[in-house]
């Protein structure tokens, strides 16, 4: 059994490396070659956004590797006629599928890492090496809410009867421009409006050429109140702030969790952020399925072999639909047209049935 293992181990991981870095060395080099056609960048900086980006390409690459490890490995052992001596001891199909099924236990391992915290860390680099490589590179553009106030010129923020709208807020003077402040009675009915040029936070917050307009649901006119300074009935603090306009691409999987229920406590949809999270944990998965969906061959052992390049085409074609389907369903659960949990598992789901029907149907044909 000990032989055994070295052997599958052997045939797996050597599958894996050769297809994993071969898929790596062909992307990168296609990015290199797109980048350095670029007028607008130097190559130095081309290099470094490839560095920076690397772990993206890796998550693409991983999954698609197990698949063909798998596929070659299974088709190895029948060319060789390895598989028949193997079952000739006694070893049955389930015993090799539960070896290599580990092994890609083991990539997808790193797969959640990479995708968890590898990439947000080397994301969190993209302005430390070049000045403003963010606004050369779409791949390194900042996501979350602070992008969408850059693209809509306003921040929308709830909490508790409160709605905020409001420019810009500075950290480190702990001050928010052009701010207006809607509050509401149990009812959801507007009350009163606040509207200041600037708040800024001293052990309360203080505005600065302030127009309160209050009264609104009285039956009577509003009551307006100008004045230059006043205090500010503000509930929302300066670390809410400060977790509201983080770049996400730059927080590693846990923080991504927080600042998504961070959102959803104070009245804001984190649908959008809550399936990149999902889609990592997906992507994690991917690396599981893939490794078994190549393993099919191990019911069929006196079947001819497969050449390497037929098993290569296919795999390629199969990925690159996958891809783009789960990219739509991703997309779609964006946009709230389904459910999150469905965008980011749907596909998987359906790979898992049909895997587990075909698995079953192998094993009937082969005790048939």
């Amino acid at each position: 059994m000990i032989i055994l293992e070295k052997i599958i181990r052997k045939e797996w991981m050597k599958s894996l490396l050769i297809s994993s870095s071969s898929l790596a060395f062909l992307i990168v080099i296609g990015n290199l070659i797109s980048g350095f056609m670029r007028s607008n960048v130097s190559p130095y900086e081309v290099l470094i956004n490839q560095m920076l980006i690397f772990p993206s390409t890796l998550l693409k690459v991983l999954p698609t590797a197990c698949l063909i490890s798998s596929l070659v490995t299974s088709n190895n052992l029948i060319k060789t006629n390895q598989l028949v001596a193997i079952y000739s001891t006694g070893v049955s199909p389930n015993d090799i599928i539960k070896k290599i099924f580990l092994l890609g236990t083991s990539v997808a391992l790193a797969q959640f890492l990479i995708g968890g915290y590898l990439k947000p860390f080397s994301l969190n680099l993209k302005n430390k090496f070049v000045t403003n490589l963010d606004e050369k590179f779409r791949n390194l553009e900042a996501d979350g809410l602070l992008s969408a106030k850059i693209t809509n010129g306003k921040m929308w923020i709830k909490k508790n009867n409160q709605f905020v709208k409001y420019q810009s807020f500075n950290p480190s003077e702990q001050k928010i421009n052009n701010v207006t402040i809607y509050t509401v009675d149990s009812k959801s009915v507007l009350k009163n409006f606040h509207k200041s040029k600037s708040i800024s936070f001293n052990k309360s917050w203080r505005g600065e050429d302030n127009i309160n307009t209050s009264s609104i649901d009285k039956k009577n006119s509003p009551l307006i109140k100008i004045s230059k300074t006043t205090d500010v009935s503000f509930k929302v603090t300066t670390d809410n702030l400060k977790k509201f306009e983080q770049d996400i691409t730059t927080l590693d999987i846990r923080k991504l969790i927080a600042y998504t229920n961070n959102l959803e406590r104070s009245g804001l949809s984190g649908i959008k952020y809550k399936i990149i999270y999902l889609s990592i944990i997906s992507s994690t998965i991917n690396c599981l399925i893939f490794t078994l969906l190549g393993l099919g061959a191990l019911y069929s052992p006196n079947k001819r072999s497969t050449s390497t390049g037929l098993i290569a085409g296919g795999s390629f074609v199969f990925v690159i639909v996958f891809w783009l389907v789960e990219g739509y369903l991703l997309e779609m659960g964006k946009s709230l047209k389904i459910n999150p949990a469905l965008s980011t598992f749907g596909i998987q789901i359906l790979l898992l049935g049909g895997l587990l029907l075909k698995l079953i149907k192998d094993k009937k044909s082969r005790f048939s």
